[in-house]
């Protein structure tokens, strides 16, 4: 489990070649979903929403009132990366409920994730902060904590990581192990998978994104707060 999400489907013929693997063509499919999606809800806007203009609207707008809450005037500049992080996190996470590994499931992907907002919460703080302010901060309240400040950019990176990947596996495995227990057992695998995966597929795909992008705004919270 979560090796197969790094099979080779092709090989691009450039230098000594390359492999792209099922996690990536995944993403790409799922990338090109969300684009898709929001080119159509957000084609012809008019000043009387329509249905879907409506749906584009409350996506936005509740991620702007919670980055808000948070991040206070600095919430423009890191509304649209949570709100698109968590999309993206979720259509991945929900990739299981029709039959695909989520790319999730690999500690490959997952640390990517999690160096991305790390990353994000580095450069911006030292761009809003400017870069010598940012590193003074480390040295406080005691200078002694210098080393200690920045071995945390690396067990947030870390909990990030490890935390999606781990609920996403678990849960993956777990839908395995039913379908093939009652394949075994010769009883046909209709009811029982669709509820366990009520659980482990969508209210745990929802839930690791969630937590992922919500740990990722109160990071970005602490450092510009400090």
């Amino acid at each position: 489990m979560g090796e197969s999400v790094l099979k080779v489907l092709f090989t691009i013929p450039i230098g000594k070649g390359i492999p792209v693997r099922v996690a990536v063509v995944e993403m790409w499919v799922v990338m090109l979903f969300l684009i898709s999606l929001a080119f159509y809800l957000t084609s012809n806007m008019k000043l009387v929403p329509t249905k879907k203009q409506m749906i584009a609207e409350f996506i936005v707008d509740s991620m702007n009132k919670i980055t808000k809450n948070f991040l206070g005037h600095y919430w423009r500049i890191f509304s649209p990366y949570l709100g698109t992080l968590f999309l993206f996190l979720l259509s991945l996470n929900l990739l299981g409920l029709f039959g695909f590994q989520p790319p999730t499931s690999n500690l490959n992907v997952t640390a990517s994730f999690g160096v991305m907002s790390i990353l994000v919460l580095i450069i911006s703080t030292i761009i809003l902060k400017n870069p010598i302010r940012w590193f003074l901060d480390h040295f406080r309240p005691i200078p002694i904590i210098f080393p200690f400040k920045f071995l945390d950019y690396f067990t947030r990176t870390l909990s990030l990581s490890a935390r999606l990947f781990g609920n996403i596996l678990a849960g993956t495995t777990i839908m395995e192990l039913i379908y093939h227990g009652l394949i075994k057992s010769h009883i046909p695998p209709v009811g029982i998978p669709a509820v366990t995966s009520l659980y482990f597929d969508i209210f745990d795909g929802v839930l690791q994104a969630t937590i992922f992008t919500f740990l990722s705004l109160i990071y970005l919270y602490e450092a510009l707060e400090e």
